[in-house]
Formats: structure tokens, sequence, C-alpha cells
């Protein structure tokens, strides 16, 4: 992972994540956290664990600057625009989690590269299908996100 960080770091193109596991989810967190990744696609058990080691990271980090967990200084992003696929579809919308985690995975990415670059999360999700949410350089506070049923 330190050797993808510092590859991608210096590279003109895009890198595609896909972890195979949960226990190789977290494995590319850095280089994402860096924006250098631009492209991962998780199942959502694997893109929870990724957002739930972000948020440890992020809680660690804000109580040793504060002394106390403070998220108003966070650049912030949000849902704008939630839709399926289908216009009448018979499935249940997403879950309030995925569509946290997406927040959060995204928000890990410094609010200076996501004005720069689009960033994308792919997430499976078997027989319920496939969440495709994105971070535009044009509107780094927005988050898009469509559900593909299978």
């Amino acid at each position: 992972s330190s050797m993808l960080s510092s590859h991608t770091s210096s590279s003109s193109f895009s890198v595609f994540f896909e972890p195979t596991s949960l226990e190789k989810s977290t494995r590319c967190l850095d280089a994402w956290r860096r924006g250098n990744v631009h492209f991962m696609s998780p199942n959502a058990l694997e893109l929870r664990r990724i957002a739930a080691e972000i948020e440890d990271i992020r809680a660690k980090t804000q109580h040793a600057k504060t002394g106390s967990i403070d998220d108003r200084s966070d650049s912030g992003i949000s849902i704008v625009d939630l839709k399926s696929t289908r216009m009448k579809t018979q499935q249940a919308p997403l879950p309030k989690q995925v569509c946290d985690d997406v927040v959060t995975a995204l928000r890990a990415i410094p609010l200076e590269m996501r004005r720069r670059n689009n960033y994308h999360i792919i997430i499976t999700r078997g027989s319920k299908g496939v969440v495709a949410a994105s971070s535009h350089a044009n509107s780094p506070h927005a988050c898009r996100m469509t559900h593909v049923p299978p």
C-alpha cells in the first residue's frame, strides 16, 4: 500500500481499487485518503469496513488536535442526487448505512483533491444490484448516487 501511494502520487493515470476481502479492504486507504485512487469497488461489507477505519482515523486525529471530537471543521459532502435506474422499482431504497459510508469515504479525500478530480465508488450488492456514487470536481461538496437494480 505504501508503494501504491508513492507510485500514484507521481503518476497521471487513474487507479481502480477492488478489495477482494474484508481483510484487504483497507489496504488502499492511505492512497484513497490522499486522493490518489479515483475508483474503488467494494461490496457493502467492505465499504462499511473502509468507512469504519476512516472514522477511527478521523476521531484519533481530531482528539489528538483538540482533546475532543469536533466535526465542524470538516469540508463536508452531501448526497444531492439519489435515484434508481428503474422508475417504478419494487426494491427498497438504499440502506442509510450504505449512503453514510459513501459520504464518509468521499469526505476522507482532501477538498483540494476533490476540486481537481472526480472520484467514484461502485458498491456491489449481489442480488440487490449495484450503487454508483460519484463526487465530481465541478461540485466537490456533492455526491451523486445511482442504484442499478439487478
